[in-house]
C-alpha cells in the first residue's frame, strides 16, 4: 500500500490499467483451466463430487463466483471464442451468464457480437428482446436443504431406507457367504451394514487423502467391477456418490479420454 502512495497520477492510472489487462487475462485462463477439469471430471480424483463443490471448499470461491466461472467454463465447451471475448475484456462473466442459456451453435456468433462492452442491464435488455418468450433459469444452483433431500436418487432413498428398517443384527461374515452367487442383486441386510460401515456416504478417498463425504444421490459399487467377475459381497461393496460411481466406471472401462 505504501508504495501505491508514492505513485504520481499518471503512473497510478497506467498502473491500474495494466492490473485490470492482468485481471481479465487470469479470468480467462483461470475459465479455460477449469472447462479442462470439467472435461476430464477432475474434480471427482481430487475428492469432490462437482466442480461446484471443488471451486468452494478448495479455492474458497463464494458460491456466486463458483456459478459464474463454472457457466463460463462449460459455454466454452461449445464456444471455445469465449476466451477471447474474456481476455479482450469484450464481454464479462456475467454476461456470459445471462446468455449462456440461449447460445447455440447457430445464433452464436451474432450474439457474441452483440453482447461485446455491454452492460449487465444493456444484455439483460438484449436477451429479452432476442427471447422474449424463453424463461431464463439458471443452470447451477444450490438446492435448499428440503429440496436436496427430496432429489437423493432412488438408489440411495432405497439404501437409507432399508438401512434405517430395525432387524437383528446379522454377521457380516454369514451375509457375505451367504450371497456370493454371480448377481447383481444386494438384499437389504447387506445394504443395511454397507450404509452403516460407510456412515451414509460416499467412501471415495483421493490419492491426496480427501474423503468425499458426499450423503446425496449414493450408489451401491463394486471395488472389482461386477463385469470383470466381482461378487455383491459386503467386502466387495461401497457407497460412492453418483459422481464418483460414474467417474470410476469411465476410468475402469475406459469410456473416455
Amino acid at each position: 500500500m505504501n508504495e501505491i502512495l508514492k505513485l504520481k497520477d499518471k503512473e497510478l492510472l497506467e498502473k491500474f490499467g495494466d492490473l485490470v489487462r492482468e485481471e481479465k487475462e487470469a479470468t480467462a485462463s483461470v475459465v479455460a483451466h477449469l472447462a479442462e477439469i470439467d472435461r476430464r471430471r477432475l474434480y471427482a480424483l481430487e475428492g469432490y463430487s462437482s466442480l461446484f463443490s471443488y471451486c468452494v471448499e478448495k479455492f474458497h470461491y463464494s458460491e456466486s463466483e463458483a456459478f459464474l466461472r463454472i457457466q463460463a467454463a462449460r459455454l466454452v465447451h461449445t464456444s471455445p471464442e469465449v476466451i477471447g471475448l474474456l481476455e479482450d475484456n469484450k464481454a464479462t462473466l456475467t454476461t456470459l451468464k445471462l446468455i449462456a442459456p440461449h447460445i447455440t451453435s447457430q445464433n452464436k456468433e451474432k450474439i457474441f457480437k452483440e453482447v461485446e462492452h455491454k452492460t449487465k442491464r444493456e444484455t439483460e435488455q438484449l436477451v429479452a428482446t432476442l427471447f422474449p418468450s424463453e424463461e431464463v433459469k439458471d443452470t447451477i444452483r444450490k438446492l435448499p436443504q428440503t429440496a436436496q433431500n427430496l432429489t437423493r436418487s432412488g438408489t440411495s432413498t432405497l439404501v437409507k431406507k432399508e438401512a434405517s428398517q430395525k432387524g437383528p443384527e446379522i454377521p457380516q461374515k454369514s451375509l457375505a457367504l451367504s450371497d456370493t452367487s454371480r448377481s447383481r442383486y444386494v438384499s437389504g441386510k447387506i445394504k443395511q451394514v454397507i450404509w452403516k460401515r460407510d456412515e451414509g456416504q460416499c467412501s471415495y478417498v483421493s490419492p491426496e487423502g480427501k474423503h468425499c463425504g458426499e450423503k446425496n444421490f449414493l450408489e451401491m459399487d463394486h471395488v472389482h467391477p461386477f463385469a470383470l467377475g466381482g461378487d455383491s459381497t459386503i467386502e466387495n461393496l461401497r457407497l460412492l456418490c453418483r459422481t464418483h460411481n460414474q467417474w470410476r466406471s469411465e476410468k475402469t472401462f475406459r469410456l473416455q479420454y
